[in-house]
């Protein structure tokens, strides 16, 4: 709220003029005689003006304020019995970065009373101000200032005007028929209004009584009681509701409200009403202290109406902790949970929530020594998809340590160790334990033109099984050498990038990994494990398994090339370009069960790209190609347009390959866009549409009106939601400086349109 920003402004260059004026020593220059006034006497002077003379300036040593003061006016007047000083014509007072104009002012010492009249003007960094008069009891700390035609904050854009402003005494301000707005002068398409607006800065609280907004004339919001913080502290009270509609839940309704509990703990009740599902209630509790941040977050629905069943309840838990309980150690809880596999499919808004399978739950501390770190952890998970049966859900990990050191010293060589335990559990399936062992030495020489970086290692991993079929092996394991040596070079020369200086480089790189075969077909299970995708960085990884249960055998090299082009004065990247592959001298042995041994003699062929093209355009490439079936096993490629009159356009397009089974083959393009028609009113759409399977996935399409005062959006959007079709219209009013009505529309757009920002 900025009115107090407002009055403590003129308060504190009021009070400087106070010790001003009581310090102040008259200079007669035989231009005015000193004699008895009253004060309708100087009412008449003010009316026909002072006295033809000299200009007289006071200026008073800053041993007596904070800051130096100096008042001007055309001529005063000074009654030594009545302590009366008058002034007028043009009087200014300027204290510091404050200014303070009128065309008369009167002092009366005795009462120490402080009167202005007369197009009463106030100008600070934060506050310009116009009145007609103004009357202060400086020592008693009240007064008021009368028809305050207009005010302005600069820095937030917003203006406003008041009938009246009273200062009841130091903490409490009274101000009648005031209105508030962003809108620049001559537009007054919204407005904040209220008959009457009780400040108490020692409470930190404000009262409007009888507040309304208007929208082009007409009234949106009316209530005849609001309470609201003035400052930093936080209070009670309902936020701004939230609407929306689609088919899954109808007219959706939420009406937030917060809970200001204790200065370190808060809380959120969102009653959320949808017409296709009843009445969900839905809270968040958030705690804080030194050393922790807490989140709590729950919902409920009694008896869903499409329901699962008859009396059908739905709900959902969420906790996230966060804590550095001592120097060096940290800890994290994350545990999400909901009341059947549909929940979030139904409840969720957009396609990363209701996509999810898993839901994590984690707690972990770790320790933090010099060269070394700690991990301590339990972890499982909730499956969310009916189609995984058990054997497809994760492991629990309960629990599992992890020990990662690097270690310098002096000779050069780097001493390296990665140590894990884990205990794996998971219902109505085989359990077990596992230790990973892998010291490792290296002797990194690097240079500006290159590096050369020989590494030597030693795995060990070992399992005790529990519940192992009849002569299965209870504790398999195995060691093995790690060998790699990875080797670079780096040159330079000047070039040229659409007509600007330039520094290209050409880096070659070799990277070569030798680890030798080790049969490890009796683990009965794999806990963890899968085939790391591939991708430019996993041509330089020492396994291409994630995961403990297989060490991937390999003898083989990867030759990549690098070129990048750098601004020669800023340094700033303009294009960077990479090539890699990997030859294998042996076939690959080790993999996962049911995958056959890896006879090919080199990898796909990798390369990407991605490059600054101008300040406006910029383009990222990805492909990789298979020599043996000439095709690309996977390949994406992406445009990105945003320029200064904030016209966006992406497109993209994504496709991947899978070689055991076409109907899991991915071919996806998604095109957005931002396009502003002129300087308030844009375009906006999103289509993501699978090729493969001939659908659109994701849709919408609105438009948006963006004035310096207020914003609207509107859009429809059609997605699909777990092998259905939702489709939404989302509408949301943006009053600049206020708040926003309806759902948000904008973090849809922003969601779905790449570079868009909200208000910018």
């Amino acid at each position: 709220m900025p009115l107090p920003r407002l009055t403590d402004a003129l308060l504190l260059v009021l009070f400087s003029l106070l010790l001003s004026l009581t310090a102040l020593a008259v200079h007669s220059d035989g231009g005015l005689q000193g004699r008895a006034l009253r004060l309708d006497e100087g009412l008449d002077w003010q009316r026909c003006g002072p006295q033809a003379g000299k200009l007289y300036a006071y200026a008073l040593p800053p041993t007596l304020v904070a800051e130096q003061t100096l008042i001007d006016a055309d001529a005063m007047e000074f009654h030594q019995e009545r302590q009366l000083s008058l002034f007028a014509g043009d009087v200014s007072v300027t204290s510091g970065d404050s200014f303070l104009a009128a065309d008369w002012a009167s002092y009366d010492q005795r009462h120490d009373r402080l009167r202005l009249k007369g197009d009463l003007f106030y100008r600070d960094r934060d506050l310009r101000l116009s009145a007609d008069a103004a009357e202060f009891f400086l020592n008693e700390d009240r007064g008021s200032i009368s028809n305050i035609h207009a005010y302005r904050l600069p820095k937030a854009g917003a203006r406003g005007a008041a009938a009246e402003a009273q200062f009841l005494d130091k903490d409490r301000r009274r101000f009648r028929q005031v209105s508030y707005t962003t809108c620049r002068p001559g537009n007054q398409d919204w407005e904040l209004q209220a008959e009457r607006v009780d400040l108490d800065e020692a409470e930190g609280v404000g009262v409007a009584r009888h507040a309304k907004v208007r929208f082009k004339g007409v009234p949106i919001f009316y209530t005849p009681y609001l309470s609201f913080p003035i400052d930093d502290r936080r209070k009670s009270g309902f936020l701004l509701p939230s609407l929306s509609n689609n088919s899954d839940t109808g007219l959706d309704i939420s009406t937030p409200y917060y809970l200001n509990l204790a200065p370190n703990y808060d809380a959120t009740l969102t009653p959320r009403y949808m017409t296709e599902r009843g009445l969900m209630l839905g809270g968040e509790l958030r705690h804080i202290n030194t050393w922790s941040r807490n989140e709590i977050r729950a919902e409920y629905l009694h008896d869903d109406k499409p329901g699962l069943g008859l009396d059908a309840d739905r709900a959902a838990f969420s906790l996230r902790h966060w804590s550095n309980p001592a120097p060096r150690w940290a800890g994290r809880i994350h545990a999400d949970w909901v009341s059947d596999d549909d929940y979030l499919s139904d409840f969720g808004s957009n396609l990363g929530a209701t996509s999810l399978v898993h839901l994590e739950r984690t707690a972990e501390a770790i320790y933090y020594g010099d060269y070394w770190n700690l991990t301590s952890r339990v972890q499982g998970f909730q499956t969310v998809d009916p189609n995984f049966t058990p054997f497809q859900e994760p492991y629990n990990r309960l629990p599992q340590f992890l020990l990662n050191a690097e270690l310098p010293s002096n000779s050069g060589l780097n001493l390296h160790l990665k140590a894990e335990y884990v205990a794996f559990a998971r219902s109505g399936t085989l359990d077990g334990q596992r230790l990973d062992l892998m010291p490792g030495i290296s002797y990194p020489l690097l240079r500006p033109w290159g590096h050369f970086i020989p590494k030597l290692s030693l795995r060990h991993t070992r399992y005790e099984l529990e519940d192992a079929a009849p002569g299965a092996i209870t504790d398999p394991g195995w060691t093995l050498p790690l060998f790699s040596l990875d080797t670079g070079l780096v040159f330079e020369r000047e070039a040229r990038w659409f007509g600007r200086d330039a520094v290209q480089t050409l880096e070659p790189r070799l990277f070569y990994l030798n680890v030798p075969y080790e049969d490890q077909s009796d683990q009965p299970v794999l806990f963890d494990t899968a085939e790391y995708g591939m991708s430019f960085d996993s041509l330089f990884r020492d396994n291409r398994f994630v995961g403990a249960d297989r060490q991937a055998d390999a003898n083989q090299l990867t030759a990549a090339l690098t070129t990048r082009l750098f601004a020669s004065d800023s340094g700033q990247e303009y294009l960077s370009a990479s090539l890699g592959q990997t030859f294998y001298f042996e076939d690959r042995r080790v993999q996962l069960p049911g995958q056959p041994v890896e006879t090919a003699s080199q990898s796909a062929l990798v390369g990407e790209l991605n490059s600054q093209i101008t300040p406006q355009l910029a383009a990222r490439l990805y492909l990789q190609w298979d020599d043996e079936r000439s095709k690309a096993e996977k390949g994406a490629a992406q445009l990105h347009y945003k320029d200064e009159q904030r016209r966006i356009f992406n497109l993209a397009y994504r496709y991947e390959d899978n070689p055991l089974d076409t109907a899991y083959d991915q071919e996806q393009v998604d095109t957005s866009f931002h396009l502003p028609m002129n300087s308030k009113w844009n375009l906006v759409g999103r289509w993501n549409y699978s090729l493969q399977d001939e659908m659109t996935l994701d849709r919408f399409a609105g438009i948006e009106y963006n004035d310096c005062c207020w914003a609207f959006r509107f859009i429809g959007r059609n997605y699909v939601n777990d092998d259905e079709t939702t489709t939404g219209v989302f509408l949301q009013l943006e009053l600049k400086g206020l708040g926003s009505i309806g759902h948000s529309a904008d973090r849809e757009i922003e969601e779905g349109v790449l570079g868009y920002r909200a208000g910018l």
